[in-house]
């Protein structure tokens, strides 16, 4: 029997009545089912912890519409909130966590940015300010005239008592008797200080190859 060429038009082709819909996806064939229901599952799971894996073949669009599903999902729930974490200077290795609402993260992280170089000029003004250097001048001085009033003080205080204050080379204030009176006499004298002197002066004491007879601890 010889063959022959049919029209298409007499062939008959077969008709299926349906309308497609631009709403369909993969996830809608049977075939992905389960991986609809997996995803499902995952994204009504509340806790933390909790991971949904996707295989599948290469070049086959699976984390395409994977990602796709997921976005469409999450249009729908409110957005979550940010979390800042701030250096404890106290504790540097824990950190302070900061919960603010979504998105005031990166605009927190962008102000503080533009306002560090801000702040770097505006400290360094005013540190090196002619104002700022006579304050700080005159703190000094007044803070240096307090202590050499409390050190002439102290200097009277143990001249009135038998005692001489004497400054060693590592600065520290020291108290040893003016005479070769006993060592009772001497403990007895620094007893006798105002209070504020007492503890300061009792807790130092001369070195052995300096102090003479006489000396009490300083």
């Amino acid at each position: 029997m010889a063959a022959r060429e049919i029209p298409a038009d007499e062939v008959g082709l077969p008709r299926f009545a349906f309308s497609p819909s631009r709403d369909v996806d993969v996830f809608d064939l049977d075939s992905h089912a389960r991986a609809r229901e997996a995803l499902d599952f995952g994204l009504a799971v509340p806790g933390v912890g909790f991971n949904i894996f996707v295989v599948g073949e290469d070049r086959t669009g699976r984390m395409t519409a994977t990602l796709s599903y997921l976005n469409e999902a999450l249009a729908t729930r409110p957005a979550p909130n940010d979390w800042v974490y701030l250096n404890n200077f106290r504790h540097p290795w824990n950190p302070t966590p900061h919960r603010l609402p979504a998105g005031m993260g990166r605009r927190l992280r962008d102000r503080v940015a533009a306002v560090i170089p801000q702040l770097r000029d505006a400290l360094g003004a005013a540190f090196s300010s002619e104002a700022y250097q006579a304050r700080a001048l005159a703190l000094r001085e007044t803070l240096q005239a307090g202590i050499a009033s409390d050190l002439e003080a102290l200097r009277q205080s143990a001249q009135e008592h038998g005692l001489e204050v004497v400054q060693g080379q590592d600065g520290g204030l020291r108290l040893k008797a003016r005479s070769s009176s006993s060592a009772s006499s001497c403990a007895s004298s620094i007893a006798a200080l105002p209070t504020r002197w007492q503890a300061p002066c009792s807790r130092r004491s001369l070195p052995s190859s300096r102090a003479s007879p006489g000396s009490a601890a300083g």
